[in-house]
């Protein structure tokens, strides 16, 4: 009789287990999709930024004729941005 109300306690809390643990694996891939998706969009947005032509005008910026004034602009950028700008390319 013990024995009897052991097994069929044990069978109801592998049977709660059982749906403990779907619903768990069920909630992880959902959150692994999520994820995927958030990266995906991430990855887009980044691609969105760098393939847009950013472009910067300076105004005033005194030069001389003898003056590269791609390298002065270059430099005016990087020291305004305090060289967090890694890779600045100047087009004439």
């Amino acid at each position: 009789m013990i024995d009897q109300k052991v097994s069929e306690e044990m069978k109801n809390v592998r049977e709660e287990f059982k749906t403990e643990l779907k619903t768990v694996s069920e909630k992880v891939v959902s959150l692994e999709q999520s994820y995927s998706d958030v990266v995906k969009q991430n990855k887009k947005q980044t691609q969105v930024i760098s393939e847009d032509n950013l472009s910067l005008v300076i105004k005033n910026l005194p030069e001389t004729e003898k003056e590269n004034i791609a390298c002065k602009a270059c430099e005016l950028v990087q020291l305004g941005a305090l060289h967090c700008m890694a890779n600045i390319s100047i087009k004439l």
